[in-house]
């Protein structure tokens, strides 16, 4: 019984583990993903001389 509830611990551990990483790599990319928004948006709010290539090239 003691090795089962072990067994059942552990898979819950691993599968948390995973879950976690899994919604940490999501708020990081939604992260860069606002970042390069609102970078974007405050560059043409400011009204500066970028060409549709150089702005292209400065998010990729």
């Amino acid at each position: 019984v003691i090795s089962v509830r072990k067994i059942k611990i552990q898979e819950i551990l691993i599968v948390s583990i995973k879950t976690g990483f899994q919604l940490s790599v999501f708020s990081l990319q939604f992260i860069v993903f606002y970042v390069i928004s609102t970078n974007l948006a405050f560059h043409r709010q400011a009204g500066l001389s970028y060409g549709k290539d150089d702005l292209a090239s400065s998010v990729f």
